[in-house]
């Protein structure tokens, strides 16, 4: 199953929608980030085995969040190039596609959002 893993392009939005980002969480989140358009880039690309959405969440968290050494230099990942050269882990707003489904993070888990 594919995994796709996109981060919010933060250098094509507003400091409001910056704040926005950081101060919403769950149904305010998903309609700032609706209602602003945010732009997403695409940071990293994986098949999965995971059976559960529960289980491939949770794997595409670990796998873009840097702890022992940065996460864009793990080979179990198509990392793309935007990221190569060094990009934040995975934090709120972000988004994953899990067979054309889109879920967010959120401030405790996951949302699912229709962008």
């Amino acid at each position: 199953m594919k995994v796709v893993v996109k981060f919010i392009d933060f250098n094509k939005v507003s400091n409001d929608v910056r704040r926005d980002i950081s101060c919403y969480r769950g149904k305010e989140l998903v309609h700032a980030i609706k209602s602003e358009k945010v732009p997403y880039i695409v940071v990293a690309t994986y098949d999965t085995r995971e059976q559960t959405l529960e289980r491939i969440l949770s794997e595409a968290w670990k796998l873009t969040n840097t702890v022992e050494e940065p996460w864009y230099l793990n080979s179990k990942i198509d990392v793309k190039e935007v990221a190569k050269t060094g990009i934040r882990s995975s934090m709120i707003g972000d988004i994953v596609e899990v067979e054309g489904i889109t879920y967010m993070v959120d401030s405790f888990g996951w949302a699912d959002i229709d962008l």
